[in-house]
């Protein structure tokens, strides 16, 4: 499998293989603060290994996955998947920012943006889609602030630790990312 790598203004991303793993991704991975909105928090892994596996699992092909690194440091704080249906020409994605000195500044965005660019350009993906527990204001945040829709409301739909919790999802097309990032000057 080749190594990808997209590059932005302050951060790019980075095809992650299994001997890319750290402590430090480890340690995010299984930080309660950290996987409080993510699927791996009910079965997080037990060992490294178990975790590489899990990377090998991708295959650039259907399923992506990068690191997200911090450039002028070359830094690396957190990670992006990408889950394409090729039928459909279609796509989900998730991310975090496991380095917690990144959140609240334009990592996130920007990772996003990189991949938004890659889906729809290099992918020829025609729709990218996610969720957000309601709880997760960040996301549901940078789900606004990239030009997604709302598409739908899984009501009690997962179990946080504030109890059963609606899912936001969203999703947006080419054009319409086309439109959202030629007014994104930050970028």
């Amino acid at each position: 499998m080749d190594s990808i790598k997209i590059t932005g203004k302050r951060y790019f991303l980075k095809t992650l293989f299994p001997a890319d793993i750290t402590d430090e991704y480890f340690n995010w991975i299984t930080d309660p603060e950290i996987n409080k909105y993510l699927e791996v928090r009910f079965n997080p892994p037990s060992s490294k290994a178990d975790l590489k596996n899990f990377v090998a699992s991708y295959n650039n092909s259907t399923r992506y996955i990068w690191g997200i690194y911090e450039k002028e440091k070359n830094q690396y704080i957190g990670n992006m998947a990408l889950y394409v249906n090729q039928y459909n020409k279609t796509a989900d994605y998730g991310y975090y920012i496991g380095n917690k000195d990144y959140w609240g500044t334009s990592a996130a965005i920007e990772a996003c943006s990189l991949m938004l660019d890659y889906a729809f350009n290099s992918l020829k993906i025609r729709k990218v889609s996610g969720g957000a527990v309601q709880h997760n204001i960040g996301s549901l945040f940078n789900f606004k602030k990239l030009g997604f829709a709302k598409e739908g409301h899984l009501r009690k739909h997962n179990l946080t630790n504030e109890g059963p919790s609606d899912v936001l999802v969203f999703g947006i097309f080419k054009d319409e990312w086309e439109d959202k990032r030629s007014k994104m000057d930050y970028l």
